[in-house]
């Protein structure tokens, strides 16, 4: 009888080392796979026989060996600190791709830049200051003013279409829905219902008492997608099962997902407005955006809306309209006010180019309105007018009384005071200076002066988010590294294990095939 359990514990052996070589297999086939977790095969010795009895019977009683379980490595503090990690590098990784691109609009090291346009600009109006009646020189002028106006456009509407492919247009639904924040919500919820799959199939392994590392690796990679949208907190339960919240709200509860995100219309401040929303549609929670502070989704919330951070599309257009505006009430005060204060009036030719007259046209509009008020980088314009005649330029400026007649100056049509004002203006510094009607605040700059700083202060911005990038990917990098060095495969041990189990299992084969042949010659001798 003993011989006969010596040939079942030897094809024991040979079953269990036969699995134990197919687990190191699949380890192997998974070295390149970074959602796998390794694999172990744990044995364990049968334990069935008498301890009470002698030891010739205790012997022939044993049972050879059995695979206890195959274990599956992993460390939860690491794993969930890998989630929140991650969450705050897609953050950073989103924010810097949207501030590099922002930083290429207003690049002004290149020649089609703002202050080249201003540069040409002032050059137009020095050439148009020594020959006042030139009409090359004023064609000139109005050319490089209007170039202006269109780099401001360009810049403003190559921001705009920026933020609305990231949030769309906050007045249109459709447009928020199928922009990128629209799509990645999308893709938030798709994954929610995809954990919430696992998490079911895992609750039914569990009670069948089957272990499934797979469904946990696809666990495992599903959260970690998810982070890079969101921040998350994750509750792994017993069963393998996780929950995840997004702050104190919870959407995914065991197998059943009791929140799905929503991206509606929002205000121009805040375009896109985040609600969580049940399986019908129906709104639970309204306006969660302070909830999500990372991920890719919380960096493009954050840029795009007037938020607390230092770099945001807002801001950077603001400043923009900033320029935009001062430039247009500088040029347009000196064209039809009394900018010095002292009483002069500025003049310009007629349709003849022969005299002088009262200059009521202002060089900059607003497009939208066809008004001096409320210029935006987006809508500044030259005045239809002048482009059509550039002799309404005034160059000339006078002090007309009473007693004087303006026909006095007809004589006078080379004056140039008021290109000379122009002309003045570009070394000019601007703080809360006040003319009538427009108010001019460059922060104690002049123009240009401000938007070297605006341009450095946007090179500083993006500098420094690709620096908190770096060192939000160095952390990752790290946890990342020890979490593969307990749970990633290790070709060094695989090859070691399989060689170990190779050996085990030519043993056990020399084994079954001794007794086999003893158990023949026990045969044989009975015949």
């Amino acid at each position: 009888m003993s011989l006969v359990s010596s040939l079942n514990i030897a094809q024991q052996a040979l079953s269990v080392n036969q699995a134990a070589i197919t687990v190191i297999s699949n380890n192997i086939a998974n070295v390149d796979n970074e959602n796998y977790s390794k694999l172990r095969v744990e044995l364990a010795d049968v334990i069935n026989y008498d301890y009470l009895a002698d030891p010739t019977t205790q012997a022939n009683s044993l049972n050879g060996v059995q695979i206890s379980q195959i274990k599956r490595y992993s460390n939860a503090y690491l794993q969930s600190y890998y989630w929140s990690e991650n969450s705050t590098a897609s953050y950073y990784e989103k924010y810097a791709q949207i501030a590099s691109n922002i930083e290429d609009i207003v690049n002004e090291l290149n020649d089609t830049g703002l202050s080249n346009a201003l540069s040409k600009f002032y050059d137009a109006v020095n050439a148009l200051n020594e020959t006042p009646t030139d009409k090359s020189a004023r064609e000139n002028f109005v050319s490089c003013a209007e170039n202006v106006c269109s780099v401001l456009n360009s810049y403003y509407n190559s921001l705009t279409n920026i933020k609305e492919n990231l949030v769309g247009d906050y007045q249109t639904a459709d447009s928020v829905q199928n922009s990128e924040i629209g799509n990645n919500i999308k893709t938030v919820n798709d994954l929610l219902d995809r954990l919430a799959n696992v998490n079911e199939n895992l609750l039914k392994t569990g009670t069948l008492g089957i272990s499934s590392n797979s469904l946990l690796d696809e666990r495992d990679a599903l959260i970690s997608e998810l982070s890079s949208y969101i921040n998350i907190d994750v509750d792994l339960q017993t069963s393998g099962a996780a929950s995840v919240s997004l702050g104190s709200y919870r959407l995914v509860n065991g197998s059943e997902v009791v929140g799905y995100l929503d991206a509606a219309t929002g205000t121009a401040s805040k375009p896109a407005q985040i609600n969580i929303v049940n399986s019908e549609g129906t709104t639970l929670y309204a306006d969660i955006n302070n909830s999500i502070t990372g991920g890719k989704i919380g960096s493009i919330l954050d840029i795009c809306g007037s938020s607390t951070i230092d770099f945001t599309i807002s801001g950077v257009i603001d400043q923009l309209n900033t320029i935009a505006q001062s430039f247009a009430n500088i040029m347009n005060d000196i064209q039809t006010g009394d900018p010095e204060g002292d009483g002069t009036t500025a003049l310009c030719l007629n349709a003849a180019g022969t005299q002088l007259i009262l200059a009521t046209e202002n060089i900059f509009l607003n497009s939208e309105t066809g008004l001096r008020t409320n210029i935006t980088a987006g809508n500044i314009s030259m005045n239809s007018a002048i482009i059509a005649d550039s002799n309404l330029v005034a160059a000339a400026r006078v002090t007309i009384s009473g007693t004087t007649p303006l026909s006095y100056y007809q004589d006078d049509i080379g004056n140039n005071a008021n290109s000379t004002l122009i002309l003045a203006s570009r070394d000019t510094t601007y703080s809360t200076t006040t003319y009538t009607p427009s108010v001019v605040n460059l922060g104690g700059q002049t123009l240009e002066g401000y938007l070297a700083t605006f341009a450095s202060t946007v090179g500083y911005d993006v500098d420094s988010i690709n620096n908190s990038l770096s060192t939000q990917a160095t952390v990752l990098n790290e946890i990342e590294s020890q979490l593969q060095s307990e749970t990633g495969v290790n070709l060094d041990e695989e090859l070691s294990d399989l060689i170990k189990f190779q050996r085990a299992y030519e043993a056990a084969a020399r084994v079954f095939s001794t007794c086999n042949e003893l158990l023949e010659e026990l045969i044989n001798l009975g015949r």
